[in-house]
């Protein structure tokens, strides 16, 4: 048996960072449901395996954010494609 002034460990820094996103999106569901969602999100807001859920998503999505940002997509300063080496012929009549 523990001795009553025995205290569990405290969550490490990286687990606090990694679950802050989800119980932030909980509780602002919790504040201002939609219509409806009343009770579901009072459920939600405080159950911790909601609150792994909603961090991994939160940290997936600013990940592919990330990921698009830095290696994705043409750069808006990319230079026009090379004009064709053929040359332009006009029509004759």
């Amino acid at each position: 048996m523990q001795p009553a002034d025995h205290e569990p460990p405290s969550p490490s820094l990286a687990w606090r960072i990694f679950i802050t996103p989800g119980i932030l999106i909980l509780k602002f569901q919790y504040f201002f449901p939609k219509a409806g969602n009343v009770f579901g999100s009072g459920r939600r807001v405080d159950h911790p395996g909601m609150h792994i859920l909603y961090a991994a998503g939160f940290w997936l999505f600013a990940t592919i954010i990330l990921a698009e940002f830095v290696f994705g997509g043409t750069p808006r300063h990319a230079a026009p494609p090379a004009a064709s080496s053929r040359p332009i012929t006009t029509p004759t009549r």
